[in-house]
């Protein structure tokens, strides 16, 4: 028989191993991930429903939410805060409906106005949901069960493998990071990259932590992309199951023509592929993107999409997000971000994330 709990913190083993051994597992959905977001805000803490089977003492299915105390609006019941990646752990509808009749419980109970859920490979259980669908993202995952020179040819011709080709003629190098110091070097090519697109940067601490976390155990990696002597661009994965995932990239502007970050995802691929792994996700994009969309596309993988569901989506949105969709707004955000000094862009970012986390 199947009892529904929420996991307490002396049970966070037991969770960890249902995470890993559930197709739908995903790195983000571990109970570590709290202590990687603490490092943004304070207003966060880990809620994790769980329904158990008694008689194994097993966990059969899992939701994992974080209420996020915002002191400038009323808190939210998020799964998972900052995840490109996320999935309700469940394997029917029954399952998925047993979790969200619970959460809505749990928003009335701590005085939420909102549950936010994101779904990858989950969508589908949502069709007889209360829930609406609110946001949607592309990602495009290749599969690495080939050969990986068979992988190469699926590549588009002249826009990935020509460009490919013309960055090692160029002589780039390419490594992984050796210590913290290349973490620095890491973050302040995100930083620049983020203030360059008018985006907020995540601070130091965020990945850091993810670093500290996950390093030992390979289920993160930073890659670099070197030119004479000179770091140019740096990507970070990760690494769940047989799943790798490019979750974050910078690169500096004065080298984009030998094209860093092309280089870097095929090195991440290679990686991947070495490693045993079943594929690569190239990332999350707004479909509103068409560029970055065009450019995924490029690589031969399998289009998909990430959707947000929430119970209440139009009294969820507040100024912070609709600063992030507005089309009018986003020429300031860049103007804005270019002529802000870069100590003043990582203050202000910092505060940014520190009271709104998605």
């Amino acid at each position: 028989m199947l009892r529904l709990i929420q996991i307490q913190k002396k049970q966070n083993d037991l969770w960890d191993k249902f995470v890993w051994s559930h197709p739908k597992g995903w790195l983000t959905a571990l109970s570590s991930w709290e202590e990687v977001l603490r490092e943004v805000s304070p207003y966060v803490k880990n809620l994790k429903l769980a329904l158990v089977d008694e008689e194994k003492q097993q966990i059969k299915a899992g939701l994992p939410l974080y209420i996020i105390k915002n002191p400038l609006a009323k808190s939210r019941l998020v799964s998972v805060p900052l995840a490109t990646i996320s999935d309700p752990i469940v394997s029917s509808e029954d399952e998925l409906k047993c979790l969200l009749k619970a959460s809505f419980d749990l928003m009335v109970r701590t005085g939420s106005s909102n549950v936010q859920i994101k779904a990858n490979q989950t969508t589908d259980f949502f069709g007889k949901t209360s829930l609406v669908r609110a946001k949607v993202w592309k990602y495009h995952i290749i599969s690495l069960d080939d050969k990986i020179d068979n992988i190469w040819k699926n590549f588009d011709r002249s826009s990935i493998r020509k460009t490919i080709r013309k960055a090692e003629r160029h002589n780039l190098q390419f490594r992984t990071l050796f210590d913290q110091h290349d973490l620095k070097i890491f973050h302040q090519l995100y930083t620049d990259t983020r203030k360059r697109l008018g985006l907020p940067a995540l601070p130091f601490g965020f990945f850091n932590r993810i670093y500290t976390e996950y390093g030992s155990s390979q289920n993160v990696y930073f890659l670099f992309a070197k030119y004479k002597d000179l770091d140019i661009a740096s990507l970070m994965l990760l690494r769940f199951q047989n799943r790798f995932s490019a979750e974050a990239l910078g690169w500096n502007y004065d080298f984009s023509r030998l094209s860093p970050s092309i280089f870097l995802y095929w090195k991440a691929i290679q990686l991947a592929h070495s490693a045993g792994a079943q594929s690569f996700d190239l990332g999350r994009t707004d479909p509103r993107n068409y560029g970055l969309l065009h450019f995924k596309r490029k690589w031969g993988g399998q289009e998909k999409e990430i959707a947000e569901f929430r119970s209440a989506p139009k009294a969820s949105r507040w100024l912070p997000e609709l600063i992030q969709s507005s089309k009018l707004m986003e020429g300031a955000r860049i103007t804005i971000a270019t002529i802000t000094p870069s100590w003043a862009f990582k203050a202000i970012s910092k505060l940014f994330y520190r009271f709104y986390l998605e």
